[in-house]
């Protein structure tokens, strides 16, 4: 809930935001793992996929730390 907040708040930055769609794949990943856990048993195919969102979303932020750190010099 707070996720959609932030991005409802930022929406038009995430528009302009070339590193939006990683943040797009990360949300996908993490959807299929919570309808994997909702839907059956696949423990080792849930753990990768929340595996592979959490790999996005850190090179989400540090791509966009980054950028914005260049900004400030």
């Amino acid at each position: 809930m707070l996720g959609l907040a932030w991005a409802f708040f930022f929406a038009l930055d995430l528009i302009h935001d070339p590193e939006t769609p990683l943040l797009v794949v990360t949300g996908v990943f993490f959807t299929h793992t919570f309808t994997t856990d909702l839907v059956g048993d696949f423990l080792l195919h849930e753990e990768a996929t929340k595996f592979a969102a959490a790999a996005c979303w850190l090179v989400w932020s540090y791509r966009t730390s980054v950028r914005s750190f260049d900004k400030l010099l």
